[in-house]
């Protein structure tokens, strides 16, 4: 059914919605599953972004999850991720993700496409190069991520220092290792250029989704 345009949302006018923005959920669904206390009766309204919170809270065995989003390609993602869970082995399925690499991803998608609505299916046949990346790689966010990591991060830190900061394991141990060895002023300086307004509207998110922040120093917020 075709949405009136008093309907949208401002951003969604505003902002390109042909693509998948974010291939992982970044918060933390714990904190869903505690806030939620999710029964057994309830139904759950979430934003669908890139899925992943909405199937953590489907594990906790409400009545229904139904998940929403203004941008169809991220509704699209859902609907891919959960006709690989029906039909795909364990195997598969994280090679289709993008975790791991072996069989060819597009013949994947052949198997499990027909569970698909002609939207999402049309989405994907025509964003092959996504499938081919590998899921949980393909969102513009994700991407800004992994060029941060093999464009700058690598010529920063040294191996030994990227795992000298997952070798160490109470969270104090951590913040005395980053700050006494990878928080480097050149790393602050590249992080703080990189995650900063311009750079992250260009590259990481949309200009649309700043209109409404006030941080002036967003790569200083980061930091």
């Amino acid at each position: 059914m075709e949405q009136s345009e008093e309907l949208q949302s401002e951003i969604a006018q505003k902002m390109s919605l042909d693509q998948v923005r974010y291939s992982q959920v970044w918060e933390d669904h714990t904190l869903l599953e505690q806030g939620l206390k999710i029964a057994p009766d309830d139904d759950i309204l979430s934003i669908c972004s890139a899925g992943d919170n909405a199937l953590a809270m489907l594990l906790q065995g409400p009545r229904s999850v139904t998940a929403i989003d203004m941008n169809p390609a991220q509704t699209a993602l859902l609907e891919l991720k959960l006709a690989a869970i029906r039909s795909l082995n364990h195997a598969d399925f994280v090679i289709l993700l993008g975790i791991r690499d072996g069989s060819d991803r597009l013949q994947l998608f052949e198997k499990i496409k027909g569970q698909l609505s002609e939207e999402a299916c049309a989405f994907w046949e025509a964003n092959q190069e996504d499938i081919v990346h590998g899921l949980v790689h393909c969102g513009r966010l994700e991407s800004y991520f992994h060029t941060f990591l093999t464009d700058h991060l690598s010529k920063i830190w040294s191996d030994e220092v990227l795992h000298g900061l997952f070798a160490e394991r109470s969270l104090q141990d951590q913040k005395d290792y980053f700050y006494s060895q990878a928080a480097t002023p050149e790393f602050e300086e590249c992080f703080r250029w990189y995650f900063g307004r311009e750079k992250m509207a260009e590259q990481g998110r949309d200009p649309a989704q700043f209109e409404h922040v006030e941080e002036g120093d967003v790569g200083g917020y980061f930091f």
